[in-house]
């Protein structure tokens, strides 16, 4: 048997009543429905049920917001990277193009510096020279000489003063090494190119004052100390390399003989001298020594 009709229609307009539905063998089911619009309502007018029903819709719109920014999240998380990434680097380049102008100004102005100076002073010659002014010795510096080959370096001391091969240069650590003639009277200064003639007037308590001029530009140096030591006694010029920067200057001592030599200590202005300093002047045990002949 197919059942057939209809059970109830909204439009009867009917709040409440009861319905029966007959099945099988005659038997009845019969349904009160104004108690379930009653249990409806009482739900309506519950606030823990209210509660529980916002409750799970505020967890649905979670989870779905939730579940969204999962999905995205690789997405979000390149375009980000992307964007902060792209802004480091362009601080980065903007800083290091700033940096590099500001070297570059610096050292347009130390060149401008130094040709101005040299100018005053009567120095030629920017890419190697010294300027002592309380002996008014200034000379040209012929680079890389080799001390411990008398041809090489008396050829050099004809034209100035020499730089020691295998010793530092101005504005780098360790020490440039600088020797030149003296001699037994001003009458022969000028046969023998003695520039350090009057080395022996420099003055550490007065903290003389040396300029060399190197590569185009200035460096200037104060005298911290004087020494008289053995004639092949080279360590100051064997441990040249190690060390502070500083400006090691030698020459023959007395004036005009071989006996001994004159070494002139001087660091960049405003530097104090190194607290080893006495160390330098002592050659290691066992170390090979470089030994020149007397200017």
């Amino acid at each position: 048997m197919i059942a057939q009709g209809v059970i109830y229609d909204a439009k009867w307009g009917l709040n409440s009543g009861e319905i029966i539905i007959i099945y099988e063998r005659g038997s009845r089911l019969a349904l009160v429905y104004n108690r379930l619009t009653q249990t409806w309502e009482h739900l309506q007018d519950s606030e823990a049920a209210l509660g529980l029903i916002r409750g799970i819709g505020l967890g649905l719109i979670i989870t779905s917001i939730s579940g969204l920014g999962f999905a995205s999240y690789p997405l979000i998380s390149s375009e980000t990277n992307y964007r902060v990434n792209s802004l480091l680097q362009t601080y980065a380049k903007q800083k290091e193009t700033a940096e590099l102008l500001a070297i570059q100004n610096q050292d347009k102005a130390d060149r401008q510096y130094a040709q101005t100076f040299a100018e005053q002073v009567g120095i030629t010659n920017l890419d190697f020279s010294v300027y002592i002014p309380k002996i008014d010795a200034r000379s040209p510096v012929i680079k890389n000489v080799d001390a411990g080959n008398e041809k090489d370096y008396t050829t050099a001391l004809k034209n100035g003063i020499a730089h020691a091969q295998g010793s530092s240069l101005p504005g780098t650590n360790g020490g440039t090494y600088l020797f030149a003639h003296s001699t037994n009277g001003p009458w022969n200064v000028s046969q023998y190119n003695a520039v350090f003639y009057l080395l022996r007037e420099l003055d550490p308590k007065n903290q003389d004052e040396i300029y060399v001029f190197y590569d185009g530009k200035l460096y200037k140096y104060r005298v911290a100390e004087k020494h008289i030591v053995d004639a092949d006694d080279v360590s100051w010029l064997n441990k040249a390399q190690n060390g502070a920067e500083r400006l090691i200057l030698q020459t023959c001592w007395p004036p005009g003989t071989t006996w001994k030599r004159l070494v002139v200590i001087a660091y960049p202005d405003k530097e104090e001298s190194p607290s080893d300093l006495n160390n330098l002047n002592r050659s290691e045990t066992g170390q090979e020594e470089i030994i020149y002949g007397g200017v």
